[in-house]
């Protein structure tokens, strides 16, 4: 009798097949690691308040949940405009600015908020763009985001960005107090 074993969900979808002395199959698939990095307690390691602003819905609904699954609750902005008005009405430590998008594009929007620091309070943004070019990342950087992602964004790009502007905002504040 034959028995197969599934351990692991696939990363690159090949499987390997062990027969053991008893003549049992073990099907090995290699972890994805970017899994593992979905932890619901992940927001309360690294407390951060975000805004998104993106005006494609299915990358709202995508980056929603990948928040949402790293415990995170997220304010959604449909432009730069509206990025602004979250921004003067509540506290964000963390923005992921889309950079073309309808009314106020992302880069605008940027320019606004370093612009005005004691007003928007000097968030993090980070540039989400389909455009890799140094010339594209430039101008993002020139505009004040302090990070620039490419679209498609993978997850442990997301869980990279968040440990590291976590831990040097919790430096900054706790360098401010």
């Amino acid at each position: 009798m034959l028995r197969y074993y599934l351990v692991k969900k696939k990363r690159n979808r090949q499987k390997e097949e062990k027969q053991d002395r008893d003549g049992n199959y073990s099907m090995s698939v290699p972890e994805d690691d970017s899994l593992s990095l979905l932890d619901p307690e992940f927001s309360s390691r690294f407390p951060l308040r975000i805004l998104l602003a993106e005006d494609n819905e299915i990358n709202q609904l995508v980056m929603e949940r990948i928040l949402g699954k790293l415990g995170y609750s997220v304010k959604i902005a449909r432009n730069g405009r509206e990025a602004l008005e979250f921004l003067e009405k509540g506290i964000f430590d963390l923005i992921f600015m889309d950079v073309e998008m309808p009314e106020v594009d992302g880069l605008e929007a940027s320019r606004r908020i370093r612009e005005n620091a004691e007003t928007y309070r000097n968030p993090v943004i980070i540039a989400l763009t389909a455009h890799a070019m140094d010339s594209d990342r430039k101008k993002c950087l020139d505009a004040g985001m302090d990070v620039f992602l490419t679209k498609p964004i993978t997850l442990s790009k997301i869980v990279d960005v968040l440990r590291e502007w976590a831990a040097k905002l919790r430096n900054r504040d706790g360098a401010d107090s």
